[in-house]
This record gives C-alpha cells, structure tokens and sequence, in this order.
C-alpha cells in the first residue's frame, strides 16, 4: 500500500505540471522555479507535511520538497542558525544550474 500511495502522489504531481506545460507553452526551467516557489508557498501555510505523511518517498522525490527545504532552510537562518543559510545558497546555486543546463540544452539548433 506504501508504493501505491507514493506513486499516486508523485504521479499526481506530474500530471499537474505536465498539464501546465502543455497548457501554458511555459518551458522547463520557468516551470521548475515555479514548482519550487509552489513548495514554499504549500510549506508556509503547513500543507506540505500532510503531504508527505500520505505520499512519503512519492513527495520527497518531487521538486516540490526543494521549496520546502527551501523554506525551513531560510527560516532557520532568520531564527538565528546561520548554518542553514548554506545549505539555502547551495540549493539556489543548484537550481540555478539546473535551470542553466536545460535552457542550453533548449537552445541548441535543431538537426535536419
């Protein structure tokens, strides 16, 4: 019952952003920002945790829980453990080279 919980959650997730895509034409990496910023915002009014109480592995796995470490990250920090502001700046800096990567990899001609 555990891996059937964790698939329909994180498939759930998935259709939800693959229908935005296809949707609103947004690309990758907007898209990721967005689902990261989404995280933050489900974690900052507590519904992240439920979340992950039903769907487990299937939400770790997601973008979603990067916005979430996102938010207690920065929240640590603003209470005064200024270790976690590190652990903040190193998940930007992946994100930020993850979004790098996808749009060079966007950006490359097409073959004929």
């Amino acid at each position: 019952m555990v891996y059937f919980k964790a698939f329909a959650a994180c498939g759930l997730l998935c259709m939800l952003v693959q229908m935005l895509m296809v949707n609103t034409r947004l690309g990758f990496s907007k898209l990721f920002i967005l689902v990261i910023c989404g995280g933050v915002v489900l974690d900052m009014f507590g519904l992240v945790q439920p979340m992950l109480d039903f769907g487990q592995a299937g939400i770790i796995v997601t973008v979603l829980d990067a916005g979430k470490a996102m938010y207690t990250g920065t929240l640590a920090a603003l209470n005064g453990k200024p270790e976690s502001i590190i652990n903040f700046w190193i998940m930007l800096g992946c994100v930020f080279i993850v979004s790098a990567i996808c749009g060079f990899i966007k950006k490359t001609p097409p073959t004929r």
